[in-house]
């Protein structure tokens, strides 16, 4: 027993002063998957713009760059474009579908035809942007009554630089998971 150690306990008072605040951590509760689309969600694309400063040409458009917006911007112009798109439920990318298919007589099958679909796209899910006009005034999306864009509108974003539209519509695609 003469190796054994007595331990003394030892009583440490703390006053209000010396207290330590610990800050709470926020627990995130966990996420569940999202098995089913509502009208309401949205899917964000950006595009980075590159134009030469002089004549307003565009030189290159990326749909995820790491660009450096300032160094760049000493020597091109760099405008960052924003469209907002809805999601479509399975049923409308299924009347989409059917009504984008056509008839190839060479494999005697149907196949839908990509470009009609995007087109569908537009039309019906994309909800707004940021794009402008040569003075700077942002081009307003209006609608019709269905909630499609109106013509005029529609004429405006197929007016659009074709390089524009072809990267933003693989972006969404891509976020869609077609």
């Amino acid at each position: 027993m003469e190796n054994e150690i007595k331990k003394e306990e030892v009583k440490v008072e703390v006053t209000a002063e010396q207290k330590v605040e610990v800050p709470k951590v926020e627990v995130k509760k966990a996420m569940k998957p999202k098995f089913f689309v509502t009208n309401e969600e949205k899917i964000n694309v950006e595009i980075d713009v590159l134009f030469d400063k002089d004549d307003g040409n565009i030189l290159s458009i990326y749909a995820e760059s790491e660009v450096q917006e300032a160094r760049l911007s000493e020597l091109l112009g760099f405008q960052k474009l924003r469209f907002v798109f809805t999601k479509p439920s399975y049923d409308k990318i299924n009347r989409y579908r059917t009504r984008c298919s056509e008839y190839n007589t060479e494999t005697k099958t149907m196949m839908v035809n990509q470009l009609r679909m995007r087109d569908f796209f537009i039309i019906y899910h994309l909800k707004e942007w940021n794009v402008e006009d040569n003075e700077g005034n942002k081009i307003e999306l209006k609608f019709d009554p269905n909630g499609a864009l109106s013509d005029a509108s529609l004429s405006n974003v197929y007016n659009l630089h074709p390089s524009i539209l072809d990267v933003v519509l693989n972006k969404y695609e891509s976020l869609l998971l077609l």
